[in-house]
C-alpha cells in the first residue's frame, strides 16, 4: 500500500511539474505577444489554460500506467439519492460564492478585470468560455476526477487536503491560493460525499457562472451596492432550501467507508512532490 501510495504520489508530481513547465512557458510566450484586440487575448489565454491543463490530465494518467498504478482500480463508491446530491450542490455553490463575496472585499479583487473592454457579445462570450467553461470543466478534470480520486489511497481526510493544496499552488499567485484551497476542500468533500464526479463540475460551475454574471451587472449597474446584496440574499436562501432538503431527507443509512485500507497522508510527500511543492512556492515568489 506504502509503495502503492508513493507511484501515486510520483505521477502526480510529474505531471504537475511538466503543468508548471508548460504555465511557465505560455506566460513567457504571453509576454512576449502583442494583442490589438480582446478577443486575440482571450482566445491566446483559452488555448493556452486547455493545453496546460491536458498536460497534467494526459501526463498523470501516463505516469501512472507506465508506473503500474493499480489503486485506480479505484472503489466505485455508492452514490447518495438524488435529493441529497441537490441539497449539496445548493449548500455548497451559493456558499464558495459568499465565501468569494467576503474574500474579495477583504483582497479588493477587481472583478470587472474578468470583463473585457469591448461591449461585443463575441468578447463576452470569449470571457465566458475562459473564465467559466475553461475552468470548470478542465480543473475538475484533473484535481477532483484524476486527483481527489486517486489519492484515496491516502483516506479521505488526506486526499481532500492533498489535492485542494495541489488545486491552490496551481493558481500560482498567492492572494488567490487560501481562496482556491478552500474551494477546492469543498468541491472534493462533495465528490467524496455524493461519490459523483457531476457534483463538483455543478458546484463549481455555479459559483463561477454567478460570479461572471455579478461582475457584468456590476459594471453597469448605477447601485451596486444594491445588487451585492440582493446576491448575497439569494444565496443564502439557496443555502437555506439545501440545508432544508437535507432535514427533509431525515435519517440515512450511513454509507461505510468500510475497513479499506490506505496509506498515511505523509507518505505522499516523496522527493518528487516535495521538490515539486518548493518549486511552486518559489514561482508564486517570483512571478
Amino acid at each position: 500500500m506504502k509503495e502503492e501510495a508513493k507511484k501515486i504520489s510520483n505521477a502526480a508530481a510529474g505531471a504537475l511539474f511538466l503543468h508548471l513547465a508548460a504555465t511557465i512557458a505560455v506566460r513567457i510566450l504571453h509576454g512576449g505577444l502583442t494583442f490589438t484586440l480582446d478577443a486575440s487575448d482571450m482566445i491566446y489565454n483559452i488555448i493556452s489554460s486547455m493545453l496546460v491543463l491536458c498536460i497534467a490530465y494526459f501526463s498523470f494518467n501516463a505516469f501512472c500506467k507506465r508506473m503500474g498504478c493499480s489503486h485506480s482500480a479505484s472503489s466505485r463508491r455508492e452514490h447518495t439519492p438524488i435529493s441529497d446530491t441537490a441539497a449539496i450542490i445548493l449548500i455548497c455553490g451559493p456558499s464558495i460564492f459568499l465565501i468569494g463575496k467576503v474574500y474579495s472585499s477583504l483582497f479588493s479583487d477587481n472583478a470587472s478585470a474578468y470583463i473585457p473592454q469591448n461591449d461585443g457579445i463575441y468578447e463576452y462570450l470569449l470571457a465566458f468560455i475562459l473564465y467559466v467553461v475553461v475552468p470548470v470543466f478542465f480543473e475538475e478534470l484533473v484535481f477532483r476526477y484524476c486527483f481527489a480520486r486517486e489519492f484515496r489511497i491516502f483516506g479521505s481526510v488526506g486526499a481532500i487536503i492533498l489535492s485542494s493544496l495541489l488545486f491552490g499552488l496551481t493558481h500560482f499567485s498567492f492572494s488567490a491560493f487560501p481562496y482556491a484551497f478552500i474551494c477546492g476542500i469543498i468541491l472534493a468533500a462533495a465528490y467524496y460525499i455524493t461519490g459523483r464526479p457531476s457534483v463538483p463540475l455543478a458546484i463549481h460551475f455555479i459559483n463561477n457562472a454567478a460570479g461572471f454574471a455579478s461582475a457584468i451587472i456590476y459594471r453597469y449597474s448605477a447601485d451596486a451596492k444594491k445588487i451585492s446584496t440582493a446576491t448575497t440574499i439569494i444565496a443564502v436562501a439557496l443555502v437555506a432550501v439545501g440545508l432544508a432538503l437535507l432535514l427533509l431527507g431525515g435519517k440515512r443509512k450511513r454509507r461505510a467507508e468500510g475497513e479499506e485500507e490506505h496509506a498515511l497522508a505523509a507518505d505522499a510527500l516523496t522527493p518528487a512532490m516535495t521538490l515539486y511543492l518548493l518549486c511552486a512556492v518559489a514561482v508564486h515568489v517570483f512571478m
